[in-house]
């Protein structure tokens, strides 16, 4: 059987079929199915423009493309959000040492919820940029106890595993008996 000839896109065919596959993914369209569909799309009169028939591995190969782009403006949709928020804790940031400031002259005395407030922006400054350490949790057991309780449920087992050996014992003599 000849091997089938696909055709060679051009960079502005192959971003206009980008555009529809995305639409096409979103929706779950099969590659296969996306290629005929894009296939017949580039059909004039029956006859395929230059550089088609594609295989549903390029409308495969398309579709990841648009995935990976995706991917990366999620990135820096994020990283645009994070500077958002980095900026409005630096305005806060500045009127906390504003306060602060005044509040060392004023006629009441220092006001400690400025620092309170610097401290807090520090720490969401921190979560922000991934700067915190991830926490450790240090478990303390009580070994001793653990395994003296531990051999009292064995021991138990084994006396429970004992008595119904006993019972089947006189069971079974208690039948040869005849009772």
């Amino acid at each position: 059987m000849p091997k089938k000839v696909f055709g060679k896109r051009s960079p502005a065919q192959r971003e206009k079929d980008r555009v529809q596959v995305a639409e096409w993914y979103s929706e779950g369209m099969e590659y296969r199915e996306m290629a005929r569909q894009l296939n017949e799309l580039h059909k004039i009169d029956g006859v395929y423009e230059d550089n088609y028939p594609i295989s549903h591995m390029t409308a495969y190969k398309d579709a990841m493309k648009n995935v990976e782009r995706w991917q990366k403006q999620a990135i820096i949709n994020v990283d645009k959000r994070r500077e958002v928020e980095l900026a409005k804790l630096r305005k806060i940031e500045a009127a906390n040492w504003k306060g602060w400031r005044d509040s060392l002259t004023s006629v009441n005395g220092p006001n400690p919820s400025f620092l309170r407030n610097l401290s807090g922006i520090v720490e969401q400054r921190c979560r922000l940029l991934g700067l915190n350490a991830p926490e450790q949790v240090d478990i303390q057991a009580n070994w001793a106890g653990l395994l003296k309780d531990e051999h009292e449920h064995t021991m138990i087992d084994v006396e429970a595993s004992e008595a119904s050996v006993e019972l089947e014992e006189a069971a079974g003599e208690a039948e040869q008996k005849g009772e």
